[in-house]
């Protein structure tokens, strides 16, 4: 392929010394390389070779997909250092294509482009051309002492019983989680349905969120060191410290859990309490859950989502009695829409709990959620009387395929004993 060619055209011919080569880091390039080689029999009936960019091959042309090793990667990832996430576009020398992207969301995506230029035969209007697919940016509201977020982000023993465009890959997912952390900024993040395929390639978007956008994750998990149970707790660790962590396994079914969905272990609900950095006496208590999914006809008895409410109270007054200053908040997925949410209210009436949106509609600092049969399925609960929320509303930022959930937060501000 010759740059000097005035339409940049790209006939076939040239895919019969053409190899495509995939970054080892973050994981999940390979599935896009993948895409792309089948794409590329597909539309010439030339199949590529696909090779990691640390096996030895031997080609003419190259096409890249992510930061490889190759020269014309680190030309283009050093002309944009916000090319990390959710972000893609192509490149070209007389060597090479590169597809420079953030992530293998963005690199499927990156393919998908790639494929419709190679379909018409023409890389004049796609090179160079930067495609940015999460623009937004939101700071803390003014006022307020924390920000708090709930992600239900699928994990992939459901995502595999649903629309598979819709759901992408765990490895792919992580990345638009973690572009999510970085345009919000979350505090305190309970999370529900994560698998330990979304789990290892966070880690890496955690360096990645560190180098170039400024904000430093972690991820409390249980003792379990080559898997994570599926309702973790993310938190800023450049502004907090850990000053307790905890697993209560579920009451029921955890063999039967734990054989169904072997890349899940185990359901039950994680709590963490926090230090400021800055102000160590402030505490702040997290605590994450996802309620059974299980319909009226089909309950156990008791009902399981009983056995859910009265576990996650129980866990909430251990919290305040061992940690009197913290204050106290619970996230999750309740599935409240499966018993009208009479469970629900059990549990906020055994703590005393309010929900973010609650206050927040009164406020008028509202925007709505996800509803399932006019529930609320998603919350954020706290102690009444001890928080006001000056902003509650959805996550946008391509989470619609995150999950089958928006992820939703609230700017939280602490009430004093005066103010209360």
């Amino acid at each position: 392929m010759e740059n000097k060619q005035d339409e940049r055209k790209l006939p076939h011919h040239w895919m019969e010394r053409c190899a495509i080569v995939y970054a080892e880091e973050p994981l999940g390039y390979e599935s896009s390389a993948r895409t792309l080689q089948t794409a590329i029999e597909r539309i010439t009936g030339i199949r590529p070779p696909v090779r990691a960019e640390g096996e030895p091959l031997s080609a003419a042309f190259e096409i890249l997909i992510g930061c490889t090793n190759r020269p014309l990667s680190h030309v283009c990832y050093s002309q944009e250092d916000d090319k990390r996430l959710m972000t893609f576009a192509l490149y070209s020398d007389s060597k090479s294509l590169q597809l420079a992207c953030g992530g293998p969301h963005s690199a499927r995506l990156g393919v998908e482009a790639f494929v419709r230029v190679l379909a018409n035969g023409s890389l004049s209007e796609a090179l160079g051309v930067k495609h940015d697919l999460a623009p937004e940016r939101l700071p803390l509201t003014q006022g307020a002492d924390i920000r708090i977020m709930s992600a239900n982000v699928l994990g992939e023993c459901y995502r595999l019983k649903r629309d598979l465009d819709r759901y992408p890959l765990s490895v792919e997912r992580a990345e638009i989680l973690a572009k999510l952390l970085a345009d919000y900024t979350p505090d305190l993040v309970g999370v529900q349905e994560m698998d330990v395929n979304f789990h290892k390639p966070l880690l890496c978007y955690f360096k990645i969120l560190k180098q170039y956008y400024g904000v430093s994750y972690s991820m409390i998990l249980t003792d379990h060191l080559d898997r994570t149970n599926d309702c973790p707790i993310i938190y800023r660790s450049d502004k907090y410290r850990v000053i307790h962590q905890c697993f209560v396994p579920a009451r029921y079914a955890l063999a039967d859990h734990a054989e169904k969905f072997p890349t899940q272990y185990p359901c039950g609900v994680s709590s963490a309490v926090f230090a400021s950095l800055s102000d160590p006496t402030s505490q702040t208590a997290l605590l994450s859950n996802h309620w059974h999914w299980e319909k009226e006809e089909k309950a156990s008895v008791p009902p399981k989502q009983q056995i859910d409410a009265e576990d996650l109270a129980a866990t909430v007054l251990e919290l305040e009695a061992s940690y009197p200053n913290a204050r106290v908040f619970s996230t999750g997925d309740f599935n409240s829409h499966r018993f009208d949410g009479k469970y629900f209210e059990q549990f906020l009436s055994a703590t005393n709990g309010v929900t973010a949106e609650q206050i927040a509609e009164a406020n008028g600092s509202h925007s709505p959620g996800l509803v399932h049969r006019g529930c609320l399925i998603d919350h954020i609960v706290g102690r009444k009387g001890s928080f006001d929320v000056l902003l509650h509303r959805p996550t946008h930022n391509r989470s619609n395929v995150l999950t089958d959930h928006l992820p939703i937060f609230a700017d939280i501000k602490f009430l004093s004993t005066e103010e209360r």
